[in-house]
């Protein structure tokens, strides 16, 4: 499986993106892209997001890449929280040892 910097990489120039021209578009220093793209650095969900829709990619995936909850899962348990917050809470305290 490849990591989410190789995933990045190869999608940019897929795309045929520079490294500047990229992360002018998302908004990040090229320094900071090349760090992601070596996987140097693990950027916040946020970015990985931009970095995605910039590049055609599923946010989803590449958020799970990194180990972070994906867009979907954060909204699906929003809605439980929202829903049904005792279920939510016994989750949160089962997950505690509580």
């Amino acid at each position: 499986m490849k990591s989410l910097g190789q995933t990045i990489y190869e999608f940019r120039k897929r795309e045929q993106k520079t490294l500047h021209a990229l992360s002018r578009k998302i908004g990040v220093s090229p320094a900071l892209l090349s760090l992601v793209e070596q996987d140097k650095h693990v950027p916040p969900k946020e970015l990985i997001v931009k970095l995605a829709h910039a590049l055609n990619g599923d946010a989803d995936r590449w958020c799970g890449l990194a180990g972070k909850i994906t867009p979907k899962a954060e909204a699906t348990l929003a809605e439980i929280a929202k829903n049904d917050p005792l279920f939510f809470r016994s989750m949160i305290n089962r997950k505690r040892g509580v």
